[in-house]
């Protein structure tokens, strides 16, 4: 018989195992999961997303929805209004299905509580500012 492999919260974790609360239920503590954010074309402006759960961000990506030629588009997540995540990762010269990652993740500011806000910044220069923003984080 083939049942559910068990694991203490000390124990390190990898992607797809749960972890047995102390109640007995399966909790998500320590996998690592993604989150998807769709970032439509649009003028200068935010993409909010209120946390209903407390989480670190890991890693952050965008995939290109289209062609921007030399127009600097760039998407940041911040925590919050103002506090920078990563840095405004650029899509100049890029074409739909490009991957841009964030270069730069300031630790002090990957964890959010519940009730926070995950802002995506779109700033917008012109051609088409779209795109898929990836956020991978740990509960």
């Amino acid at each position: 018989m083939i049942g559910k492999t068990r694991f203490r919260k000390s124990m390190v974790l990898a992607n797809g195992f749960g972890v047995i609360e102390e109640d007995g239920t399966e909790g998500k503590h320590g996998v690592v999961q993604t989150m998807t954010i769709d970032v439509p074309d649009a003028a200068t402006g935010n993409v909010d997303t209120v946390l209903d759960r407390d989480l670190t961000v890991l890693d952050v990506f965008l995939v290109v929805g289209g062609t921007n030629g030399a127009n600097d588009n760039t998407i940041q997540v911040r925590n919050g209004t103002t506090n920078a995540v990563t840095d405004a990762m650029s899509m100049i010269n890029k074409s739909a299905s490009d991957v841009v990652r964030a270069t730069e993740l300031v630790q002090a500011r990957t964890a959010f509580e519940a009730g926070d806000t995950l802002r995506v910044v779109r700033t917008r220069a012109g051609g088409d500012a779209s795109c898929k923003v990836f956020v991978q984080f740990v509960m």
